[in-house]
């Protein structure tokens, strides 16, 4: 019997999103100082993380990616059992909008086909 093989995640972008999250910042008025939050609406880089049973996270950083684990090429899984493979763990090469046109470079997309 021929197993089925599947990834850990998979990752798409860098994809420019708008998004919406609070900011906080320290002000100092006559010597007090307090924490202030403003709601912020910016332009960003994100990447999208799925996961085989269809769970998805969004992150707003190649350094937040890279912080998590992500950048790396997933663990493959059998998807029966959930038992980790012996393929894997290769770090990736993000292509960003403004790459050269040729490059060679690996995503998540491609290796998850």
């Amino acid at each position: 019997m021929q197993r089925k093989v599947i990834a850990r995640y998979y990752v798409t972008g860098p994809h420019k999103e708008t998004v919406t999250h609070t900011k906080h910042s320290i002000e100092d008025e006559n010597g007090v100082a307090r924490i202030v939050a403003k709601e912020v609406t910016e332009e960003l880089e994100c990447y999208h993380v799925t996961f085989p049973k269809g769970h998805s996270i969004r992150l707003t950083s190649l350094e937040k990616l890279k912080e998590l684990g992500f950048d790396k090429k997933p663990r493959m899984i059998d998807g029966e059992t959930g038992d980790v493979v012996d393929l894997g763990g290769d770090p990736f090469e993000f292509v960003h909008e403004n790459a050269k046109a040729g490059s060679k470079s690996r995503t998540a997309d491609s290796l998850a086909a």
